[in-house]
């Protein structure tokens, strides 16, 4: 539900250098397919209904990701699509090695390798 939602934010036809400032009307007719058809946002629906107190967590979860976007399409218009790729394979690097420090996650010795490849 939340990435159909975030569907809403993305204008596919926007002018490069540009970030998109509205909300695009074929965003929000993929969310509501991709929403009903799956039956997912009745499925969310209840969930909320049954644990209100998570709707404020959902709040900053959505503007996190709203402003997570225009944070990539302003690199992405400033600095090109290399910039991007690596600033976001650089945040998930950071993201897995964070997994392992904090919460004691381990990682194969394989997947050490690739960590140490990035």
């Amino acid at each position: 539900l939340l990435i159909s939602l975030s569907l809403c934010l993305i204008d596919f036809h926007w002018t490069p250098g540009i970030p998109p400032s509205k909300v695009s009307p074929r965003g929000v007719a993929a969310s509501l397919c991709l929403s009903f058809g799956g039956g997912e946002l009745t499925d969310a629906l209840h969930f909320i209904e049954r644990h209100p107190a998570i709707i404020p967590y959902l709040a900053l979860f959505a503007a996190a990701m709203a402003t997570g976007n225009i944070f990539i399409y302003k690199l992405q218009a400033a600095f090109g699509a290399l910039t991007v790729t690596t600033v976001t394979t650089m945040r998930k690097l950071i993201s897995v090695v964070s997994s392992v420090l904090i919460f004691g996650h381990t990682l194969s010795p394989a997947q050490w390798i690739a960590v140490l490849i990035v």
